[in-house]
């Protein structure tokens, strides 16, 4: 079965924070995606 996506819209402003985030951080991240998709289930795993 293919994985279905939603779109979510951010402030322009946090979009390149991300961005630098990105390119700093060197932890692997490819995409704002992936740096988003990461933030939500690890904050999502602290408030279970």
């Amino acid at each position: 079965m293919r994985a279905k996506y939603v779109n979510v819209s951010i402030h322009e402003d946090l979009s390149k924070q991300i961005d630098e985030y990105i390119k700093k951080a060197k932890r692997g991240y490819r995409s704002r995606a992936e740096v988003v998709s990461d933030a939500v289930r690890r904050l999502l795993d602290k408030v279970k």
